[in-house]
Formats: structure tokens, C-alpha cells, sequence
């Protein structure tokens, strides 16, 4: 084996050089000065053979190193222990195999973590933007994950919240108490609370976790704020058309029993009831009309193509066909044109029905000797159509809802000013039909201002496609 040579040579050296020695101190007279030149060689022999071996031992260490750090490339590897020496390569064949298995675990286990870091993180990413809050914590109720749609439901404000008590950054009683109850009992709890700041509707979800690898709970938190809006919109769109329907229902009834059952009626009673019966058949006729046409408009069933059309000539008309009701209270008709003539995107007819609902509303509310006036003008790409009056004006707490079905200021009093209680809501689901929207400013005692914008010819961008208009736009359209 290589020691074994190796240890020869270094033996035969060293027997060289003690020989030289000898004869160099005991027969130094002898040998004469052609011996000492001879030891002197042998000595010189002896040095370059140690240089020599010093030389190729560490050639020999420099190619195992090589070779050991050329494991985790197996050819090069392979490449570099076939340089060995046979003596080394017996040797290290062993630990060469070892190194590769160890190798080929060791890519393993990276490859497994790479894995799972690339699991966690999509896990993350999918927590972190999902609809639902979810909310991890331990049996201690201290924080392990909270999402944004969490802190947001939640009422979270602390930026840095793991690890902190659930009590100490949640400000709700009943979520606690959810919590504590899972921990306790280990039975998934079904809620709704009520945050006490925002006021939103939360569904909780709680639900304890496996004993592996963390014991603890899981909160599942939705918002149903939108939901309970609308199912409160139902409610109360059932209650008033309802109440809509049955008013001129009773009032018809109640003619007709008369008619029916009192044989002294005279001929100008008869007339009366008659007549009564005959406006309030027309005022549900027009309920139920009303309704399926804000239905249709809602639904898009009816195909309307925005086209260019000329305010000015629509406004015109509209103020023609109200000038004798407004004649009749004394109320002066005026329109305010833009120096240059302005035209939208919309339907003729649809956009006369809007001016005729709100100039309507507007001679309605006004007092007599009043004044209502229509203004239109351009504003960037929109153009915005303004119906003002000087009349009663509009509670601030109950603009926003003077757009929703049936909703009614004053219900005694608007109900004998007449109308369907549909007219604004027609207006505002047409104005968005056309890509536009409606809004009010009122003050009491001064008057009220609707402002309806519609795109600019040239603004095709602002028209929705069908189906775009929001579900919260008045109430479900399974109602229609």
C-alpha cells in the first residue's frame, strides 16, 4: 500500500545519510576527499528526495481535497477521484460512496423545504387576500395570524399584533366569548355580532384546531353588513308597496260597498264614488305600471342605445308640457341654457322621462308663486342637467334615501300631492342605464337642487355594459 512504500523510501533515505555520517566521522583519514564529495552527493540525492515526497504529498492532499469538495457534482467527482493514486482510491471509495449518498439526502431535504417555504407562502398569499377575515389564535387566546379583511372587520388598529392576548387588541365581548366557549367545549360556534364602532354585521365562524402541530382556534369572520342591507331593503319594499297597493284597494272597496249596499245613494253620490273609484284604479294602475317599468329598466330588458341627443330641445318640450300645472299655482316655469348647445349620451324618450319626473316632483313641492328653473351645462367630459326649486326642501337625514322605492319625507302629505312614490327611483336607475348618476342638495326652507350628469357625446367610456349596475342600487331584483 502507499505508507508501506512511503516508509520504505523514507528508511532507505535515513540508512543513506547515517551511513554518510559514519564514515564521515570515523574514517574521515581513509575515505580521503573523493568519499567526502561522495557523501556530499548522497546528502544532496537524500534532500531532493524529501523535496520530492514533501512535493507530492501535497499534490496528493490537494487532489483529495478536489475530490472530496467535488461531491456535490458526481462527475466532476468521479473525474477527480480517478487522479487518485489506486492506493487512495481504495481508501476513499468508501467515504466517496457515503459522501454521494449523503450528498443525495442533503439535495433532498433541500428540495422537501423548498417545497414547504413555497406551500407556506402560497398559503399566506391565499390568507391574506381572501374575502374572509381568519384569524388564528392559541389556547392562550394569543394571536398566530391575522389577515387584513380580519383587521379590517375587526376594528384592529395596532400595527404589531401576534402574539398578543386576544382581548388586549379586540374590543368585542361576543367574540371572546365565542372564542372561550371553542377553547372550553372544543364545539364549533355559528354567530353574528355587531362590531360596536363601525357597526358592520359579521358572520363568526369558530372553530378549534387539531392538538397538532399548534392547539388553539380558528375565527372565519364575513362580512355581512351588504346582506343585512338588503334583506332590511326587502322588508321594507314589501312593506310599502304593500301599504301602496292597499290604500287605493281599500279606497276602492270601500266606494264599491257603498255603491252596493246603500240603495238611497243619489245620482251625485254615485258620480262621486264613481269617480273616486276610477282615480284610484288609475293611481294602482299606475303603481303597477311604475314597477314593472323600473324592473325592465333595471333588468335591461328593454334595448335602449345611447345616442346624441340635444338637451336644450328635450328640456323645452318637457317645460311646454308642465307649464299649465305650474300656471295653475302660480308658479313661474325658467330655463337657463348654456351659451354653446349641449348634447348627451342617453335616450330621447328615457331622458325625457327623467326631466318629467323631476320638474314634476319640483312643482309638486313648491309652494304657489314659486319658482322652478332648469339649468344644463358641461363639466369636463359630463354634462349635468340641474332642476331647482324654492320649495319646502329636503331633511340632510333623509337625502340618501329619497332615491329608494316607495320612500316617502312626509307620507301624509306627499300621498296627497299624488304620484307613485317610484318617480326619483326611475331616475336614478335610468341615469345609471346611461353611465351617469343623479344626486340632491337641499336646505330647508330654501329649496332643492337635483343634478343629473350624463356622458358627453364623445364619451362612450362612461355607458356601463348590460349588467353592470350595482345590486345595491335600490333593493334585489327577485322582488321585481
Amino acid at each position: 500500500m502507499f505508507r508501506d512504500v512511503t516508509f520504505w523510501k523514507v528508511f532507505v533515505s535515513s540508512i543513506g545519510i547515517a551511513c554518510l555520517a559514519a564514515l564521515i566521522s570515523f574514517q574521515w583519514d581513509k575515505l580521503g576527499e573523493s568519499a567526502v564529495w561522495f557523501g556530499m552527493l548522497l546528502l544532496c540525492a537524500a534532500t531532493l528526495q524529501s523535496w520530492w515526497m514533501h512535493r507530492r504529498m501535497r499534490n496528493l492532499l490537494t487532489a483529495l481535497r478536489l475530490t472530496v469538495g467535488a461531491w456535490d457534482d458526481p462527475e466532476l467527482a468521479q473525474t477527480q477521484h480517478q487522479r487518485l493514486p489506486s492506493e487512495l482510491q481504495e481508501l476513499l471509495q468508501p467515504l466517496h460512496l457515503a459522501g454521494g449518498r449523503l450528498l443525495r439526502r442533503v439535495k433532498t431535504v433541500e428540495r422537501l423545504a423548498e417545497e414547504h417555504a413555497q406551500r407556506t407562502e402560497l398559503l399566506h398569499a391565499v390568507l391574506t387576500t381572501v374575502a374572509e377575515g381568519v384569524v388564528v389564535v392559541d389556547t392562550d387566546e394569543r394571536l398566530l395570524f391575522v389577515n387584513e379583511t380580519a383587521r379590517s372587520l375587526l376594528e384592529i388598529t395596532a400595527r404589531q399584533v401576534l402574539d398578543r392576548p386576544l382581548w388586549e387588541v379586540i374590543r368585542s365581548s361576543s367574540v371572546e366569548e365565542a372564542v372561550q366557549t371553542v377553547l372550553t367545549s372544543e364545539e364549533d360556534v355559528h354567530r353574528e355580532v355587531v362590531m360596536p364602532r363601525s357597526k358592520l354585521v359579521v358572520s363568526l365562524t369558530v372553530t378549534a384546531l387539531p392538538s397538532e402541530p399548534v392547539p388553539g382556534a380558528v375565527l372565519v369572520l364575513r362580512d355581512m353588513t351588504t346582506l343585512r342591507k338588503l334583506e332590511s331593503m326587502r322588508r321594507d319594499f314589501v312593506t310599502n308597496v304593500s301599504h301602496e297597493l292597499k290604500t287605493p284597494l281599500t279606497s276602492i272597496q270601500a266606494y264599491a260597498d257603498t255603491l252596493l249596499n246603500d240603495p238611497e245613494t243619489d245620482r251625485e253620490q254615485e258620480e262621486y264614488f264613481l269617480n273616486r273609484i276610477i282615480s284610484e284604479s288609475e293611481r294602482l294602475h299606475d303603481i303597477i305600471l311604475d314597477l314593472i317599468r323600473l324592473g325592465r329598466i333595471e333588468s335591461q330588458e328593454d334595448d335602449f342605445e345611447a345616442q346624441e341627443v340635444a338637451v336644450g330641445a328635450v328640456v323645452a318640450d318637457c317645460l311646454e308640457d308642465h307649464r299649465a300645472v305650474a300656471e295653475a299655482k302660480n308658479i313661474q316655469l325658467r330655463s337657463e341654457p348654456p351659451i354653446k348647445p349641449l348634447s348627451v349620451l342617453a335616450d330621447a324618450d328615457e331622458l325625457r322621462t327623467i326631466l318629467d319626473n323631476l320638474v314634476d316632483n319640483a312643482i309638486k313641492y313648491t309652494e304657489s308663486t314659486g319658482h322652478v328653473t332648469v339649468r344644463w351645462q358641461q363639466a369636463e367630459d359630463m354634462g349635468i342637467i340641474s332642476v331647482e326649486d324654492d320649495g319646502a326642501g329636503i331633511p340632510l337625514d333623509r337625502q340618501a334615501r329619497i332615491f329608494e322605492r316607495f320612500y316617502r319625507v312626509d307620507k301624509a302629505r306627499d300621498r296627497q300631492r299624488g304620484g307613485t312614490g317610484l318617480g326619483l327611483s326611475i331616475v336614478k336607475h335610468l341615469c345609471q342605464l346611461f353611465g351617469g348618476s343623479v344626486e340632491v342638495e337641499s336646505q330647508m326652507g330654501k329649496g332643492s337642487t337635483f343634478r343629473v350628469r350624463l356622458p358627453l357625446v364623445g364619451s362612450q367610456d362612461h355607458v356601463p355594459a348590460p349588467g353592470t349596475q350595482s345590486a345595491l342600487a335600490d333593493v334585489p331584483a327577485v322582488l321585481q
